[in-house]
């Protein structure tokens, strides 16, 4: 079996992370604007952004994605926790990897 590094993304990524995306999108049948596309990858890469992705890799090829989303902002809890939480958010594994 082959091993799988996770690695948080960068802006040279994403045309690794585009067509996960689009098979994400196939897969539940919708279709995203490539404007909100664009906007939730910018989204990822800005720190003040509550959102980060990661990309799954083996031998150098991406392999699946998983992105987060924190709720609350700093100083602002939510009304069920004392503490902010974080959601698993939108998670894709390519064809390839399912088959092995």
């Amino acid at each position: 079996m082959q091993s799988v590094e996770i690695k948080a993304i960068e802006n040279s990524d994403f045309d690794m992370w585009l067509p996960l995306w689009e098979g994400y999108q196939r897969f539940y049948k919708v279709d995203i604007p490539h404007a909100v596309t664009r906007n939730t990858w910018e989204r990822f890469l800005d720190p003040n952004e509550p959102m980060h992705a990661v990309l799954a890799m083996t031998c150098g090829q991406p392999c699946g994605f998983a992105h987060t989303v924190y709720q609350g902002r700093p100083g602002h809890l939510p009304t069920t926790a004392i503490c902010r939480t974080c959601l698993f958010h939108l998670t894709h594994v390519g064809v390839a990897l399912v088959a092995h």
